[in-house]
């Protein structure tokens, strides 16, 4: 559709699942919604379609969701493109396995409406157009390390402590942002033992 700004591929093989996001995204002018039933399909169609998001089951026919993520992220048509994982399984270990290997989210089914837009609407605002993020999970020595890399403008360096300072904006930021979400982020680390910088 010429009239729509952003195009989401879903990839899933449950017709009620593809029903209610087709439903969801019905309400949405500014996304157009494609779909494939299976992994390598939906691979073969956001190679050609280019989508902005992709929105990726996890237990498909033929390949798995993890494996079209990494046909995907090693494909350089498409490595750009986020990619939000929507499981039914929903163990803390499922969603730490989904995000370590590369998902731009993760989300549990039953779907969640207002997490599901939210999910959307983040990928789209936070990722510019050939735009990357990447988020990493790994352990060292005792400590779990989350890493957050996209290839956005960056931050200059003298600005980077104040950039965890509450409501600071870094100066010519053209975003709609509060510049609540990193002081927000390192007092919710500082409350579980741990802590957040920027390198």
């Amino acid at each position: 559709d010429g009239g729509k700004a952003h195009t989401l591929l879903y990839v899933e093989d449950n017709p009620a699942n593809l029903m209610l996001v087709e439903e969801i995204i019905a309400r949405r002018e500014d996304i157009c919604l494609i779909t494939a039933r299976d992994g390598l399909s939906g691979f073969e169609l956001a190679r050609s379609a280019l989508p902005d998001i992709i929105l990726m089951d996890i237990n498909l026919p033929g390949i798995s969701g993890f494996k079209a993520l990494k046909l995907l992220a090693d494909d350089p048509l498409t490595v750009h493109i986020p990619v939000i994982a929507l499981s039914a399984n929903a163990m803390p270990r499922d969603i730490e396995r989904g995000l370590a290997a590369g998902f731009f989210n993760y989300l549990t089914k039953p779907i969640k409406i207002n997490e599901f837009t939210d999910a959307l609407d983040n990928a789209l605002k936070y990722t510019p157009a050939r735009g990357e993020v990447t988020l990493r999970l790994r352990r060292d020595d005792q400590t779990t390390v989350i890493e957050v890399i996209d290839n956005g403008p960056g931050i200059p360096s003298a600005e980077r402590e104040r950039v965890f300072d509450s409501f600071y904006r870094v100066p010519g930021n053209t975003g709609t942002g509060s510049g609540l979400g990193l002081a927000i982020a390192r007092e919710a680390a500082s409350r579980i033992g741990g802590s957040v910088r920027l390198d």
